[in-house]
Parts: structure tokens; sequence; C-alpha cells
């Protein structure tokens, strides 16, 4: 007999001999049961023999922290009823077999029983360990099994749960022949089920794994090495792993993987049958989508019997699929070509999903020699891959009869769904002398259809069909494209409206800002010729708003100056062509004289912000710096007068806007120059009424050009292929003005009020040739401007022949829902 002493138990044993010599008296005068059974009691560091231990219903336990070895050195098995440990003690128990040849057997017949508070650890070091009943951890109490290499737990009761944590070498051994619940962690090397199992924590096999039983994995299985499977394996964990050569490979007709959980689910195994028509893959999980990353079944070798996708269930197979029967009944998505269904099922209910690796020419499923008229039932429930453009096109089916080519051609041209940008015909392609292949060709929608479907601007349905294109190399946009023009991916029937209006060039930034910096154009010929007005004097006297008194010789102004303007939203087409809003401010100054004619000439200078905000869902922005120069002259005689102003421009513009939809989340900018040159002449002329009234009447023509540099926006994803290259069309505008104003020279001011009908007659659209960088042709976007607006004018002036101080107001608005408001203060000074 071997004897064990453990040194750093000195002390403790002090203690224990008192507990022995208790224990020990309390099994001599009465522990002896009616079968001769005894209550073994477990000492620190000793080592229990069959000598000690020799009957089944013999029970173990500690009083005290203990640590023990059972060694079956006498050559027999060591075979007892419980095991258990002390309240609030550490009991450890290591099993070894001291005899040469076959290991024996330690063999508890009932339950292990990590009592409250307590911890047990159960090591196997040698031998086998054969637990006939439940592993128990009562209250707090904790237990471990640990394997060491080469050695074996077998478990052999019925409905036993083990709540142990088992922990093993990669060489050891787990045989479940009972009926078992492994309620914690399980760490198996060569694993081997017998029993119906369930395995409720985390499972992982590092050797090779036989399931002969139903078996149920509720935590995240792992098996290093090839899994045998000859019964139903259930899966309700959320990662399930086989890295092995095969992965599950099956050896029977019934072998079956059924998936079935409450949260996503990963897939990691291949599926691997023995012969065709011989295993079974369902997916039951309706809570969330089950990702399958390896290949199901054998492409051209053994085919899987069924692979089954039921009812609200979704599926992602992102290796290929060999089938004798592939069902749909839920959502399938297929991201490879080469699959192959001798039978293809897809049910009213289920969704075929193909995703956009699949591209133009490929074949999605070989063989198909078993569909027939039915096999393909439902309206719009197959989608097609993004990326086939138009022309393009795949074989769905390959090799069908042809006696069921035609009924299968009708079948699968009402599932395939016509996305608002494209349309797919279906059709039977001759493929050998007896076969077809069922092919499925694309088309685009002209940009009226797309816009029609879409409920937007043909603007927006133009940009959509070449944005479609640009993704085309764009795996993450392109995905976002799929998901919005199928409805998939979690996103309603109206993500594609959503995205086609943000991806497209954003017309209400870019007609917005042509129209601002000719605002600013405009608000700065407008203070010129209010600065004429003041420095004319006698009957000719006119103001537009403001005026400062008689002027003469030199003098100088500065003026502060700014404006609100909004352009509301407007139905265009089938869609809303959407407005902005504009805020600008500035300020402008001059110097002029008065020639010896009576003529005054002279020059000024002006700077402003606008800051523009579009009312489209790209939330397009544009912060505009504009710098003006102007030459400005008049003449004033005794009917009337005539005055002009040459006036260059400079602006430094800088946009933004984003894609915030079908799961794309990017922001684009831009950084561009536009300058102008406008020409502005007019006349009018004064008629007094009253003492000291004037009315006015007026006319005038600006001839304005605008040319707007090129650019190419910048986005925070890199490399995007739906950046744009907008390269804005020169405008040239011409507006004609007629009005009559008039204002009143009083002690106390002179009020103004005046109205004036203004149309442009030049350019009264604003264009832009865009290019998505990714790809596609250029293609043009318009905004119309409407040409008829009217201005209503309001000032008030106050001044002497040295100073003077004027207000002003302008409101101008049109038909088309266009309304600015501007307003200005200027101080005059002679010197």
């Amino acid at each position: 007999m071997k004897t064990y002493f453990n040194l750093d138990k000195k002390l403790k044993k002090i203690f224990n001999y008192f507990s022995i010599f208790t224990i020990v008296l309390g099994t001599t005068f009465g522990s002896i049961n009616s079968a001769n059974a005894a209550a073994v009691a477990l000492v620190d560091g000793a080592a229990l023999v069959l000598a000690d231990v020799d009957e089944v219903a013999d029970t173990l336990s500690n009083a005290a922290d203990a640590d023990v070895t059972l060694d079956s050195d006498s050559g027999d098995a060591i075979t007892f009823a419980t095991l258990t440990s002390g309240a609030g003690t550490a009991l450890t128990v290591e099993i070894i077999d001291g005899t040469a040849g076959d290991a024996e057997t330690t063999d508890i017949t009932g339950a292990v029983t990590a009592a409250t508070g307590s911890t047990l650890g159960i090591t196997i070091t040698d031998g086998l360990l054969d637990l006939g009943g439940s592993v128990v951890e009562a209250g707090t109490g904790v237990a471990t099994i640990t394997i060491a290499a080469a050695q074996e737990l077998n478990t052999t009761g019925a409905g036993a749960t083990i709540a142990a944590s088992i922990t093993s070498a990669a060489t050891s051994i787990l045989d479940i022949d009972g009926t078992a619940t492994f309620s914690d962690t399980v760490s198996a090397g060569v694993l081997t089920i017998d029993g119906a199992t369930t395995f409720s924590s985390t499972l992982t096999a590092a050797g090779a794994a036989t399931i002969d039983a139903a078996t149920t994995a509720a935590g995240n299985a792992t098996f290093s090495s090839t899994v045998d499977l000859s019964d139903t394996l259930t899966f309700t964990g959320t990662t399930f792993t086989a890295s092995g050569a095969a992965g599950l490979e099956t050896d029977a007709d019934d072998a079956k993987l059924l998936v079935d959980g409450a949260a996503a689910q990963t897939i990691a195994a291949k599926i691997t049958p023995d012969t065709t028509n011989e295993a079974i893959l369902e997916n039951s999980n309706v809570a969330a989508t089950v990702t399958f990353n390896e290949q199901i079944g054998v492409v051209g070798g053994a085919l899987m019997k069924l692979v089954d996708t039921d009812t609200s269930t979704t599926s992602v197979f992102k290796k290929e699929v060999g089938a004798v029967m592939f069902r749909v009944d839920g959502s399938a998505t297929l991201t490879l070509d080469g699959n192959q269904a001798t039978n293809v099922d897809i049910n009213s209910a289920g969704t075929l999903i193909l995703d956009d690796t699949i591209t133009n020419g490929q074949e999605v499923f070989l063989a198909g020699t078993s569909v027939a008229d039915g096999s393909v039932d439902g309206t719009g429930n197959i989608k097609m891959p993004a990326n086939l453009l138009d022309g393009e096109s795949i074989v769905l089916i390959a090799q069908t009869t042809d006696a069921a080519d035609a009924a299968i051609v009708i079948d699968v041209e009402a599932a395939v769904f016509d996305t608002a940008l494209r349309t797919y015909t279906v059709s039977a392609v001759a493929n050998g002398a007896n076969d077809n292949d069922i092919k499925v060709t694309v088309a685009d929608n002209s940009a009226t259809t797309v816009a029609s479907n879409l409920g937007t601007t043909t603007n927006m349905g133009t940009a959509l069909i070449q944005a479609g294109i640009a993704v085309e190399t764009d795996a993450t946009a392109l995905d976002a494209f799929s998901n919005a023009l199928n409805a998939e991916g979690g996103f309603s029937a109206t993500e594609d409206t959503a995205l086609a209006k943000q991806v497209a060039p954003q017309d209400d930034m870019i007609s917005g800002s042509t129209l601002a910096s000719k605002a600013v154009t405009g608000t700065v010929q407008g203070i010129i010729s209010n600065r004429m007005a003041s420095l004319r004097s006698g009957d000719a006297y006119y103001g537009r708003g403001m005026s400062a008194g008689n002027m003469t010789a030199k003098s100088g102004f500065i003026q502060a100056f700014g404006s609100e303007v909004e352009q509301k939203n407007k139905t265009v087409g089938s869609g809303t062509q959407y407005g902005y809003e504009s805020s600008s401010a500035g300020i402008a100054l001059g110097f002029d004289g008065t020639t010896d004619t009576g003529a005054t000439v002279g020059l000024s200078f002006s700077m402003s912000n606008t800051d523009l905000d579009g009312k489209g869902t790209g939330k397009a922005k544009n912060d505009i710096d504009s710098y003006t120069a102007s030459l400005y002259w008049d003449k004033t005689g005794q009917n009337g007068y005539v005055e002009g102003s040459l006036t260059y421009g400079l602006n430094k513009n800088k946009t933004s806007r984003l894609v915030n939809t079908a799961g794309l989340n990017r922001t684009y900018t831009g950084s561009y120059d536009s300058n102008q040159v406008s020409l502005s002449l007019g006349g009018g002329a004064p008629n007094a009424v009253g003492a000291s009234g004037y009315v006015t009447p007026f006319i005038g023509v600006t001839g304005t050009y605008i040319k707007t540099d090129a650019y190419t926006e910048s986005s925070t994803t890199a490399g995007d292929n739906l950046r744009l290259r907008v390269a804005q069309d020169d405008v040239n505008s011409l507006v004609g003005k007629v009005g009559v104003k008039y204002h009143n020279v009083t002690d106390k001011g002179t009020p103004m009020i005046s109205l004036s009908l203004n149309n442009e007659f030049g350019d009264d659209t604003i264009n832009s040739t865009n290019t998505y960088q990714g790809g596609g042709s250029s293609f043009t976007t318009s905004t119309d401007v409407e040409p008829l607006s009217a201005t209503l004018g309001l000032g008030y002036s106050y001044g002497s022949d040295t100073a003077s101080i004027e207000f002003a107001y302008e409101a101008e608005a049109n038909n088309d829902k266009y309304l600015g408001h501007y307003g200005s203060i200027k101080i005059v000074g002679k010197f």
C-alpha cells in the first residue's frame, strides 16, 4: 500500500485528529446500516484502497478540509454509493490506479455533492471514474472534475444532472452512456455520447467526437476534430464550431443538425454526409439570423438529404450548399454560385436572396433535374444581387428538363422581384440536348420610370441609375443598395426612396448656392443704386428705400446689410424638389465724387458671408464667403437720370452633405470657387407730387455671368465610390425690371416705398454635370428657376449736408414659393 503525507498540512492534522476520533467513534457505535455499509470518513492526507471502501452502499464524506487519494491498488474496482464534501470545507479527491496493467474503475453509484459553502474537486490522474448518479452543487457549493491525459470519465446514470465543471486534457475521454444534463462548462478531450444528453453551458472537445444519441448544446460548442454524427444534434447557443477536416460527418440517414436559438447564431462547421441523401440541416431559429460559414453537403459529391429553412427564419449561407432538396420556407441568402440542388423548393412564404457576391454569368444552382412546375412558388420572393448591371444575367437553375421549362420560367418570372431601379426577365436557354438553364437577365429602368417608382424627381432617378453602377466595387455601399432596393436587411419598402434622395447631387444646395451668389451681387448693386440716388438733387432726386440729402464733392459711405431667403419645397414630376434657406450678413464701403459735368463716379468694395441650408434629407450645407468690387456712375438731367454699375465678385464655397440611410453613415465635403461679372443699367423719371413728394417710374436691366469651378468631394469613408465630381454649367442671367417709386422729402427725413416686376430673360435653369467616382457615366441634373418675381421696397433716411443714416428693407417673392428679405443700415459722411 502507498503512503501519502502532505507536509504543508501538518497544522491542520492537529485539529483533524479530534474530528477523526469523533467520526470513528460514531462509525463504530452506530453508523453501520442494515447492509453493513459504512460512512467512511475522509481524512486529510489519507489514501483509501479497496480494503477501506468495499461496499456499494458506502458513503464518503469529510468534516474538515481534506486531501484524499482513492487508489485501486488491489487490482479491483473501488465502488461506493455517495461522495459528499462537508459544508464549508475544501475537499480534493485524486483517483489513481496503482496496479500495473489495465486501469481499474472507481465507481460512484449515487450522487456526488458539494455541500453549501464547500469546494469539491475530483482529479482523475490514473484510471477511470464511473458516475452512476448526479453531481450536485448544494447552495453555494462548487464541484469540479479534472480528467488527465488518456484517462476517462464515464457517466451512466439515467436522468443525471452533472453540475460540476469538467476540464480535460486533449487525449482524455468523456464517455456519456446514460442520459445526462451537464449544467456547467464541459471541456472534453475525446467525446462519446451514447445517451440522450444536454449541455446547458459551453462545450468544447479537443479530440474526436462521436454523437450516437439525441444531443442538445445550449451554449457555445467548439469541436477541434471531426464530429461523427448519427442522431439529432440540436444547437441553441451562439457559436458552433467544428474545425476538423470533415466538420460534422454524418453516418446515418436521419443524422440531423437542428439549429434553434433565441439570438443570432453562427455555424462555423461544414457538414459532410457519408453518402448522398443522408443528412438533414434544419434552421428553426425564428428570433434572429443564422449564418452558416462553411459548406453544407458536397457539391459534385455526397449531397445532403435536406437543407430546410423554416418559416420566419433567416439563414445566410457563406459557402456552397449541396443538397438533394433545398427548401426555402423562411429567408435564405446565398453568397456564392455553384450550389447544387436536385430540387429547389421555394415556397410562397419563403424568400431566396442572392447576395451581391454572385456576379454576371454565374450559375446559382447546378443540376436542378428534379425542379418542376410548382417547385418555385410566390410573388416577388427571389431577390437578385444589386451588382448585376444593365444587360447582365445569371443562371438561377441549371439543367432543368425540357418538359418542365415553360412552367418553371413562368414560376420564376413571378417570383423574381423587380426593383425600382431594374427589371428582370426570365428565359430558358438551351444547355445540351435535353436540358435548359433558367436564366435571369437585368435591364435598367429609365430615369422617368425610376423616379415614378420611387416617388422622386427625375434628377434623383437619373442619379440612382449611375449610383447603382458606381457601387459595384464598393462592398459596403453595394450591400446597402441591395438591401434598400430589395427591402431586405431589416429595411422597409421606402428605404430605396430615402437612399435615392441622399445619394443624388443635392439640387437644393447647388441651385441655392448659385442663386445666393447672384443675390449677393444684386444686393451690392442695390446698395450702389441707392448710393447714387442719395447724391442726386433737384427734381431728379430718386430714392430706392433710402435718402441722404444732397451730397456733393467727395464723400464715402459704409453700409451693413443682411438677408434671409427661403425657397420652399415644391412638387416636380412625381417627387419633391427641395428648397433651401440662406442667411447673409456683410458690409460694404465706397468712395465717390462728382465730375465737372455733374456726373457721379465711384468705387465700392464689399465682403459678406452666407450660410445656406438645404431642405433635403441629405442635409446639404454651404458656407460662402463673398468679396466684390464695383465701379459705378450716374448722370442726372432735367427729365430724369441714368445709372450703371460694373461688379466683379469672388465666392469661396465650402459644402457638406450626408448619406445616412440603408445602413450607410457617410459625410461628403467639397471646396470650390465661383466668380461673377455683372453689368447693371437703369434709369427713371421723377415726377413731383404735391409739395415734397415724387413718383418715379423706372426701368433697368442687369446682365450677370457666373462661372463655377468643378470640384470633387471628399468623404469620411476611404475610397468612397459615391463621392461626386460636380461641374456646374456657367450661368448667363439677364434680368429686366420695371417699377415705380414714391418718396417724400420732409424736415424729419425721407420715407420711401417702391414696387417692381422682374423677369429673367437669360438662363432659367441651373445645370450641373455629375460623376460618381466609383464609375458610371456622367449625368446632368437641372433645376428650374421661376423667371418672374416682384419686389417691394421700404426705406427711410435722415441726414444733413455732412452726414446721414439710412434704413432699407426689400422683399422679393415669386410664384414658385420663393421669398427673400433684405435689410441694410448705411452711414454716409462727406470729406
